[in-house]
């Protein structure tokens, strides 16, 4: 199972989270980064054999990214291409390859199901030479439209907690988090083994994956995939 993390956001764990995943998607200039922290983290990257990928946001570093924008298709498409043309350069110049585009924050959540910004991504992704494969979420407009078209990695996570099969809790209640290592273990557990998930009600849902986000900028990151690991290193694999 691949388990992905975001960095390359000036969280400063970069170096102790990156030997514990295998693909990273990293800040490239819209919620966070420049030119020098997109290239020390690509670096970082191939140092430990991880696949890379552009995580594109919002052009909002004010708020990290993660406050819905309503943005003209013009300006959006000019902020999505200046940052991936910065990770596209940047990967030339090191010579490794973009394996995957994952949007952030609230144009993951958002973005991901407005018609016109989900155009926009579309038409930018199209004009790649290699179709990249996209992470998201299942219960998107942007994977209806994609799903056909590019490859897809159909995204769970092990640190956020579930309202229900498709649904996120949202990021502003104080639940919304998992920073225990052994609840994010068991909810990792669930969705890798049992190809399932508990939600906040008790309730248990189908759910499909094909990567795993943790999210490099909650201090209990590291902690969480140390553990993973351990139980993933006990019991055949599957921790008991």
């Amino acid at each position: 199972m691949d388990i992905n993390a975001d960095l390359g956001e000036g969280a400063g764990n970069d170096e102790l989270i990156m030997p514990l995943i295998s693909s990273t998607s990293i800040a490239c200039g819209g919620h966070f980064g420049n030119e020098n922290s997109v290239r020390n983290t690509i670096k970082l990257a191939k140092s430990y054999n991880v696949k890379l990928g552009a995580h594109l946001s919002y052009p909002d570093a004010v708020h990290f990214g993660r406050k819905p924008m309503n943005i003209s298709a013009d300006k959006l498409s000019k902020a999505l291409n200046n940052q991936l043309n910065l990770f596209l350069k940047v990967c030339e110049e090191e010579e490794i390859k973009m394996t995957h585009i994952k949007a952030h924050g609230a144009l993951y959540n958002y973005g991901s199901n407005h018609p016109q910004q989900v155009d926009v991504m579309l038409k930018l992704f199209r004009n790649l030479p290699n179709k990249p494969i996209i992470f998201l979420q299942k219960n998107s407009l942007l994977y209806q439209k994609a799903k056909d078209e590019f490859p897809i990695q159909l995204e769970a996570f092990i640190d956020r907690r579930y309202e229900n099969a498709n649904q996120l809790v949202n990021r502003s209640s104080p639940i919304a988090l998992i920073t225990e290592p052994q609840i994010a273990w068991e909810q990792f557990r669930s969705i890798v083994f049992e190809h399932q998930v508990k939600d906040i009600n008790g309730n248990v849902n189908p759910i499909k994956a094909d990567t795993l986000c943790i999210h490099g900028d909650y201090s209990s990151a590291v902690d969480i995939l140390k553990y993973i690991h351990q139980k993933l290193n006990s019991d055949n694999g599957q921790g008991g």
